[in-house]
């Protein structure tokens, strides 16, 4: 029979090294959610320097040049699967999406158009892990170079709106202009082009 004090004695160190081991548990816990965020941080950085870039080359040429059609046509090919890279490389999940539209050749935000930004918004506001990718898209009226910058000067609308009266994170935001190239709808109808004059955004959290 084991005796009662021995008995504590064994109690008392059972819990202890439960207790112990629990520490350690949290610990790796915290150490693995570090090097996520760091990642995570990498990533951000990597994906702004590249469209940083793009913008600049694109600011200040005009409307219809060549290198800006050349330039639209490389993005376009680079940028398609950008949701879907993005998502795999941080092992991120779709937590919400949100389409808002404009008016014809207009990047200005409607009632509608800001309300679906304000829930985006909240969204983001839950978790600092939450990311938001934003594609913009315009009809296939006009040249391919002209709709290439108005889909980046939507998709710019969109972040001025959230980052200035939402104070959404900037470094949490990522952004593409696509262009004409990946259509909704059917551009030989007013309501299809309607439908094309959009900025898709995707919510994405760690899974």
């Amino acid at each position: 029979m084991i005796r009662p004090v021995l008995f504590h004695n064994i109690l008392i160190f059972s819990l202890f090294s439960l207790l112990c081991s629990g520490c350690a548990t949290k610990e790796t816990v915290r150490e693995d959610i570090r090097a996520s965020e760091e990642r995570q941080a990498q990533a951000v950085t990597e994906l702004r320097e590249e469209f940083t870039d793009k913008i600049n080359r694109l600011d200040g040429m005009e409307k219809n040049s060549a290198e800006a059609l050349k330039l639209a046509r490389e993005n376009n090919q680079a940028m398609a699967g950008l949701r879907a890279d993005f998502s795999g490389r941080n092992n991120l999940s779709e937590k919400m999406a949100e389409t808002v539209y404009f008016g014809f050749d207009r990047h200005d935000l409607d009632d509608s158009a800001k309300a679906a930004l304000d829930k985006v918004a909240a969204m983001m506001g839950r978790d600092n892990n939450y990311q938001a990718v934003l594609q913009g898209h315009t009809d296939a009226k006009g040249s391919e170079s002209y709709n290439y910058a108005l889909s980046y000067r939507r998709v710019a609308g969109v972040i001025g709106y959230l980052v200035a009266e939402k104070n959404a994170d900037l470094n949490r935001i990522h952004l593409v202009g696509l262009g004409e190239g990946y259509p909704a709808a059917d551009n030989s109808s007013e309501d299809g082009r309607q439908r094309n004059r959009r900025v898709d955004i995707k919510v994405l959290a760690p899974r």
